[in-house]
């Protein structure tokens, strides 16, 4: 079992400042700068590190281009997705790229697809498994996840789907499209319509599409059919 290195603390972080100052540690000497730079934390690097350190059998290009994979799901995760996509011209090429350039590398895109290929198979399959498998990485749908992650997406899946298939008390026969007290163009009144006839309702939208607005405009849809246990949670400070 692999064990994290341990390295005096220090105020730029402690794995950071170890894998800076060694020699023998190209690799993640190098990924230390891109993690700084794309806002990972020593956590990223331990973890990026133990894997690697968990396949003596992988070559130093096999080794490289799973070390810029694996942060480059990181960074996804840190931007707010579950996972990360393996095809080799979406997300992935931007993202590994982003690392290797905070790097000053650039893993060749053979090396890539060859890893990629090779994910969840020989050797890697120690550290990366599929769906229901005890693996640091899972595989599934195409896309790359942390094991705790996909955990926590299979969960809530299947409970969106119980909520989905119950049964929702029929709003009141004479009750009318409530009033808003903010303005909404067509389509955000649909997503708020639809919210208040169905037992479920995942409503998305980039920054500034109003989903602010429309959490506004349901709440005051149900007060209107009478519904006063509500419960809200937002991870903003305007939303909430």
């Amino acid at each position: 079992m692999s064990r994290a290195p341990s390295w005096p603390l220090h105020p730029a972080g402690a794995v950071r400042a170890g894998l800076a100052g060694s020699d023998g540690r190209d690799v993640f000497r190098q990924l230390a700068a891109a993690a700084q730079r794309s806002d990972l934390g020593d956590d990223a690097l331990v973890f990026a590190e133990q894997l690697l350190n968990g396949e003596p059998f992988l070559d130093a290009t096999q080794r490289d281009a799973l070390a810029h994979v694996v942060l480059a799901l990181l960074t996804a995760v840190g931007q707010g997705a579950t996972r990360l996509p393996l095809d080799p011209k979406g997300p992935l090429r931007d993202l590994v790229g982003g690392v290797a350039r905070a790097a000053g590398k650039r893993p060749t895109p053979a090396a890539l697809v060859k890893v990629v290929d090779t994910l969840g198979s020989g050797h890697l399959a120690t550290i990366v498994g599929r769906p229901g498998q005890r693996r640091p990485l899972i595989i599934d749908d195409g896309c790359l996840y942390v094991h705790r992650d996909h955990q926590r997406e299979v969960a809530l899946a299947a409970a969106l789907r119980t909520r989905w298939q119950a049964p929702r008390p029929p709003a009141p026969a004479n009750a009318a499209r409530p009033a808003s007290s903010v303005p909404l163009s067509d389509e955000q009144q649909a997503a708020v319509d639809l919210a208040l006839r169905t037992r479920l309702a995942v409503i998305v939208g980039g920054p500034g599409t109003g989903k602010t607005a429309i959490a506004v405009a349901i709440v005051q849809g149900l007060l209107a059919q009478g519904v006063r246990d509500i419960v809200l949670a937002a991870p903003t400070g305007r939303a909430a």
